[in-house]
């Protein structure tokens, strides 16, 4: 019975009487020393009298008579036998509690890409048109309300992007992170909790510290171990808390680390404190997992996460794998600027198609809504320089109009307010056309004309 020791659960089996005859690996391992029935296992209190026990929870005794909630799984086998399979309660509360913040986590993911992508789809034609009032005639307070405007939308534009980022959380892919834009975005997210409580301090380097991972789920890492520094301070005067957030590049790994001056961990507590559930929070005020799923998160990455020794307060230190290094592409040839060039902006959003036609003004700008138009259009005769096209649209997708493009995708520039799948990721690498992410300003339009194949 190789197979069931191999099994990541307890297996007993039962002859009619309850006499045990078989115990695989894990209940060996859980337990110790097995009785010779189910009965004579059972805790005071307990009764066995050859029901059917699937689903029911029972506390086992272990070889030195200490009580181990358990939940079974019942099976019946042939000529009368029984083979019960369990899981230790914790590690079964634990299972669930993980579906659960999965699920609540996959559905703050949704709800984010959704904000996202409604709130980029206004912002790219305010950005468009704050743009083209820039270059008209102002007075000096008409300038200065203009730039206080155009300030608040690149707020607006950061706090969007820390969404999305946020959004692909719960995404499975490995791809090259700055862990500086990482500790940017924790403390983006984070601004609130830190406001009140204490005073931030970055510590990045020059360089880009590039680990290869998951930027949704390192931010999350991120995010967390700063909420919990936030959190572990006694001291009401923020003046005097402080927690820093620091990155560099060490063998080979990209490391990122949250200190703050708090009273720290407790030194008995500290072999403890990645346990699941284990939490010093009062009841209530948290659920003791925070850690332990940053800790399997940066596991799933080949990296690690550790308390560092340190003189006052706690230091979290997460260690990731540097990614190789990136050969850069050579800058493209300059193209000239966006005149005279005839131009096809595909987009369902009539407010956003204006924009663009309006930072167009000097092309032969022509405008379909939606990507069946667009389609339409680029079957027709009418040639192109440039393709602008929204990559979500209800009729037909951007990339469904790219599929089909045939000759003109070289054309193609695309416009997103924010990718909601993996695919879409995919897609747009392999199709290796320039991408606008909205709001996007006019230098941006140019520099994306500029990069085409």
């Amino acid at each position: 019975m190789a197979d069931l020791d191999d099994l990541k659960v307890g297996v007993l089996d039962l002859d009619e009487s309850g006499r045990i005859y078989y115990v695989n690996r894990a209940a060996r391992q859980w337990l110790g020393e097995i009785r010779p029935t189910l009965g004579e296992m059972l805790s005071p209190g307990s009764s066995f009298s050859g029901q059917d026990l699937d689903g029911v929870s029972l506390s086992l005794l272990d070889a030195e008579g200490r009580e181990f909630p358990v939940l079974f799984s019942g099976q019946m086998l042939a000529n009368g036998l029984q083979r019960l399979s369990f899981l230790p309660m914790r590690r079964h509360a634990l299972e669930q509690t993980r579906l659960a913040v999965r699920d609540r986590l996959s559905m703050m993911a949704t709800l984010a890409a959704g904000v996202a992508h409604e709130i980029n789809n206004p912002l790219a034609y305010v950005m468009g048109n704050l743009e083209l009032l820039a270059t008209a005639r102002l007075d000096e307070e008409e300038r200065e309300g203009l730039a206080d405007v155009r300030e608040g939308i690149g707020r607006i534009r950061g706090i969007v992007n820390s969404l999305k980022t946020l959004s692909r959380a719960e995404e499975d892919r490995k791809v090259p992170v700055d862990l500086n834009e990482v500790g940017q975005i924790a403390g983006r997210l984070g601004s609130k909790e830190v406001q009140f409580t204490c005073q931030l301090e970055y510590r990045f380097g020059g360089e880009p510290v590039m680990v290869l991972g998951d930027e949704g789920k390192l931010t999350q890492v991120a995010l967390n171990l700063l909420i919990n520094a936030c959190q572990s301070f006694e001291q009401p005067d923020k003046s005097l808390n402080r927690i820093c957030l620091r990155t560099w590049m060490e063998s080979e790994e990209g490391w990122l680390e949250v200190s703050d001056n708090g009273p720290g961990v407790p030194v008995e507590l500290r072999r403890r404190i990645f346990d699941p559930f284990f939490t010093t929070r009062p009841v209530g005020s948290g659920t003791g997992l925070g850690l332990s799923i940053c800790q399997g998160i940066v596991q799933s990455l080949g990296g690690r996460v550790e308390l560092a020794e340190s003189e006052r307060g706690a230091c979290f230190r997460v260690r990731v794998p540097a990614a190789r290094a990136l050969r850069r592409a050579a800058p493209a040839p300059s193209k000239g600027k966006l005149e005279g060039l005839r131009c096809l902006v595909i987009d369902d959003d009539p407010k956003v198609a204006q924009v663009f036609r309006r930072l167009l003004a000097k092309c032969d700008c022509r405008v379909a809504l939606g990507g069946v138009q667009g389609l339409e259009i680029l079957r027709g005769p009418d040639p192109f320089d440039l393709v602008i096209c929204d990559l979500m649209m209800p009729d037909l997708s951007g990339i469904e109009v790219y599929q089909a493009a045939g000759e003109r995708q070289r054309q193609f520039v695309f416009v997103t307010g924010g990718t909601f799948t993996t695919e879409a990721e995919d897609f747009l690498r392999a199709a290796a056309a320039p991408v606008l992410t909205k709001p996007f300003d006019q230098h941006q339009l140019a520099e994306a004309y500029r990069s085409m194949r």
